[in-house]
Parts: C-alpha cells; structure tokens; sequence
C-alpha cells in the first residue's frame, strides 16, 4: 500500500505506523476529477473503475470545517491538497482515529464543488457497512499514437 494524503503505507513508514484508507468522492465528478489527478501516465486510465458504494457509518469526523476561508489562520486548501507534504493531513488523519472516527469527510483538492470521504476500513463498528451496488469501466484514454501508426 502506498502512501496517500489521508493514510501512510508501508512505502515509507515501518508497519506500526500504517493505516488503510479508503478514498472516497461523494459525487462521480469528484471521484473522476481525484483519478485524474493523481494518473501520472495517461495509458492508465485505461484501467480505471468507478465502483458506486453504499457507506453506512456511526462516526465520522467532519473534516470540511478544517480549512479556512476567512484568513483566520487555519489551514487552507493549498495547505491540505500539497502533493508532495502530507505532515498535516497525516496529523488530521491520526487525530481522526484516535477520536474514534471511521471516516474524515474533507474538501476535494480538485476544487469542484463537493467533497471526498476517507474511509478508515480498519476502524468499522459492527453497526458500519460499505457495499458495492454497481461498477463502470470507462473508456477514458485513447492511444492516439498506435491508431496514427495503423493508418
């Protein structure tokens, strides 16, 4: 498991310092906008799937109050989204699940309109569920080179 802004994988941290995530955007725009922006090769979005879940959960921590809008000091988006720092989020993270939170509910660093939900699988109560109800594969990458070179 690889490293992420809500999570910290075996890549760069020892195992008793890891947790899992599961990201989440709570609208098909966001969630294709967070795949876009985390593809560093455009000839992998021929493998991406959009699963549609159902999330039941008891304890989530609303993490969209976070982020200033005001000037008052607290952290920005820009400070949230930094692709290549996640000391804070990893903070905000930890301090999610110590409280007890089975998921975060943040801003999208997209910034569309809308916001993800980091689900922590690991903390699930008996109660919480997350169910597959449907998955698409689209078709999101055209390999313009090997079509040029057949005609």
């Amino acid at each position: 498991m690889a490293t992420g802004r809500f999570h910290r994988g075996r890549d760069r941290y020892p195992e008793n310092e890891t947790w899992p995530a599961l990201y989440t955007g709570l609208a098909e725009h966001i969630a294709l906008g967070e795949v876009l922006r985390h593809t560093r090769h455009l000839p992998d979005l021929a493998w991406k799937r959009i699963s549609h879940l159902q999330i039941d959960l008891q304890a989530v921590l609303d993490g969209t109050m976070l982020v200033s809008r005001d000037g008052s000091g607290d952290p920005t988006l820009d400070d949230l989204c930094d692709p290549m720092d996640y000391a804070l989020t990893h903070e905000i993270a930890k301090e999610a699940r110590a409280r007890g939170a089975e998921a975060l509910h943040i801003p999208t660093c997209t910034r569309f309109s809308g916001n993800n939900l980091i689900v922590f699988p690991d903390l699930l109560k008996p109660d919480s569920s997350i169910l597959v109800f449907g998955t698409e594969d689209p078709d999101l990458y055209i390999d313009w080179d090997a079509l040029r070179s057949t005609t």
